[in-house]
């Protein structure tokens, strides 16, 4: 009897090493599946810092650009009303000289 309960001490044991190793496999599995994800995820990092790094540049890049294109569209504008006010001032000045010489005709038609 004291035989039997050592055999089954033995055999209890036995199933816990088993299970113990199974256990040990799955980790040292999930070990190799992270080893094996870890350059990956250090390539992907650093490929994300570098995008972080760059991005201000790109914005700042990307808004230079914006305020050139609002310049530029300003200063066409400003050349485009100065022109306008010159053809202005050139159609009032060729109205102020019709409005004399109708004065001129009419006062020697008179």
């Amino acid at each position: 009897s004291a035989v039997a309960g050592l055999a089954s001490d033995r055999d209890s044991t036995a199933k816990a090493l088993a299970a113990t190793k199974a256990k040990l496999d799955q980790v040292q599995q999930t070990a190799l599946n992270c080893e094996g994800r870890l350059p990956g995820l250090a390539d992907r990092l650093r490929d994300m810092e570098t995008k972080l790094d760059r991005r201000p540049a790109d914005e700042n890049e990307h808004l230079e650009r914006a305020v050139k294109a609002l310049q530029s569209n300003a200063d066409q504008t400003a050349n485009a009303l100065a022109a306008a006010i010159a053809r202005l001032d050139s159609m009032q000045s060729g109205a102020i000289n019709y409005e004399q010489r109708c004065s001129a005709v009419e006062s020697k038609t008179i």
